[in-house]
């Protein structure tokens, strides 16, 4: 079951908190963007994120869920 292992009592509960959307110019520099400034947060159980184009050129963002369906988001570029 991919990266689900068992912790031990003491060190507690091993968990995420929420990921970053960063805005990247090509050059290897990246400016982390708010949810409030992109609209974009997502609560749940999140697996696994991809960034993609569809059939006709729009960006698209795939999201997997444990237990659940998957999430297609569309998205503009902007700065």
């Amino acid at each position: 079951m991919e990266n689900f292992y068992s912790n031990q009592v003491n060190i507690g509960k091993l968990d995420a908190s929420f990921g970053h959307f960063l805005s990247g110019n090509g050059k290897l520099q990246f400016k982390n963007k708010e949810p409030r400034d992109t609209g974009f947060l997502y609560s749940s159980e999140v697996r696994d994120i991809k960034v993609i184009k569809g059939h006709k050129g729009e960006n698209l963002i795939l999201v997997s869920r444990n237990n659940e369906g998957v999430k297609l988001f569309t998205y503009s570029i902007e700065d």
